[in-house]
């Protein structure tokens, strides 16, 4: 899936990632998603999962996103079940 995202004057296109829940602390409200293309974990938060209109994820369950960044951080946004 491709994004077109006008961002500060700037056109950047964003494609969405796969990868694989590596974990997911229900308690801590929080977990990483392990990419396909072997870069960095990348973070997600349970906001972005109930914006997905996701209410449980499992560890090693295939997912798709939309990486976003904040400050030098990246994170997942748009969360999507792959299967």
């Amino acid at each position: 899936m491709l994004f077109w995202v006008d961002i500060y004057l700037t056109n950047e296109i964003i494609f969405m990632k796969r990868g694989v829940v590596k974990f997911y602390s229900a308690d801590s409200k929080y977990g990483f998603i392990k990419p396909d293309d072997g870069s960095k974990d990348v973070f997600f938060h349970e906001n972005e999962l109930k914006k997905s209109g996701i209410e449980e994820i499992q560890k090693n369950q295939k997912v798709e996103y939309l990486p976003a960044t904040k400050g030098e951080k990246v994170y997942a946004t748009s969360i999507k079940y792959l299967d």
